[in-house]
């Protein structure tokens, strides 16, 4: 289960950014703590992520989500990050914003659950219901009990 991968200092809710580099860069900062990353290596994985963003966009625009990836020799284990924002994160193009991003980091060797992790969150997010109750969350603590209740109904 994807939230089996968060708890609340994993989430950024609401979450301070309004650019695309910024939340990468923060929602990085927070996977930090967490995998044994140095400073240098943080940035490493943030500007891992910036770069693949570049080859080809994670939002999705008609539902407005984010999710931004990358596979890393750095890590140990898959990291989840989840940011939300009722005013919007960042706009891909003009007036279109997107209000969460879902930011996946995993091992280089871990291909097959990278993929499923990704084909996860896909899932999870097609709940305009989950996706209206992340935005209204007022903290981290009422998100991952948000994406909770979703991820176990996606399970059954």
């Amino acid at each position: 289960r994807l939230s089996d991968l968060l708890r609340p200092t994993l989430l950024a809710v609401p979450a301070p950014w309004r650019t695309f580099e910024d939340t990468v860069r923060g929602l990085v900062r927070l996977v930090r703590p967490h995998e044994p990353l140095t400073l240098p290596q943080e940035t490493q994985v943030a500007e891992a992520v910036l770069a693949r963003e570049a080859v080809a966009s994670t939002a999705i625009l008609e539902i407005g989500i984010g999710v931004p990836h990358a596979r890393l020799p750095a890590l140990t284990r898959p990291w989840l990050a989840i940011a939300a924002a009722p005013d919007g994160l960042y706009e891909p193009v003009p007036l279109v914003r997107i209000g969460i991003v879902a930011l996946l980091l995993s091992p280089q060797s871990a291909v097959e659950l990278h993929l499923q992790t990704l084909a996860a969150l896909s899932v999870l997010f097609r709940s305009h219901d989950l996706r209206t109750a992340l935005l209204r969350a007022r903290n981290a603590a009422d998100a991952l009990a948000v994406i909770a209740a979703h991820d176990h109904r996606d399970t059954r």
